[in-house]
């Protein structure tokens, strides 16, 4: 009842599968989405994110990363994103030292009420990472942020009307 995604040079190019009812992050007392506790070199995983247009403005998306840890230089990640059920893009490998500065320009669009953007964050730990990185822990928090986005025109065709002020 779920569904799988093949990301080809990750995960030995199987499928990562993910169940149908996925955890809503609109739940109190949310527990994290990544819980991994025993990293290895050469292990990674993914989650499937799903973000859903509920008004009835069209919205832009902006996450923001806050990372920790003395295991971070031992990581990797990336995003790929899933349109109309598929896997578009290819996937690449990068330091997840560098999550917080990816995430800050990417401002992702979603349109329509009940329009979805889908992506998957893959993520895992180096095949080279040593004994250097026993014993040590990685932290990531996560905002999801949505402002209006500048789609629609005001009654005067002014598309500057609700663009965020610094």
């Amino acid at each position: 009842s779920g569904t799988e995604y093949q990301i080809d040079g990750v995960n030995n190019d199987l499928p990562f599968y993910f169940e149908a009812e996925g955890q809503s992050l609109k739940a109190e007392n949310c527990p994290p989405i990544i819980n991994d506790e025993l990293w290895e070199p050469g292990k990674s995983n993914a989650k499937l994110l799903k973000v859903e247009n509920a008004g009835t403005l069209a919205v832009k998306i902006r996450l923001e990363f806050e990372t920790s840890g003395d295991l971070t230089d031992a990581l990797w990640f990336d995003f790929i994103q899933v349109k109309s059920g598929e896997v578009t893009g290819s996937f690449t490998k990068r330091p997840m030292n560098t999550l917080s500065t990816f995430a800050e320009n990417l401002e992702l669009p979603i349109i329509a009420k009940g329009d979805k953007l889908e992506f998957i964050l893959v993520y895992g730990m180096y095949e080279e990472s040593g004994n250097e990185y026993k014993e040590t822990d990685f932290t990531a928090n996560v905002s999801i942020l949505a402002a209006q986005y500048t789609y629609e025109k005001d009654g005067f065709d002014n598309t500057d009307y609700d663009k965020l002020k610094a």
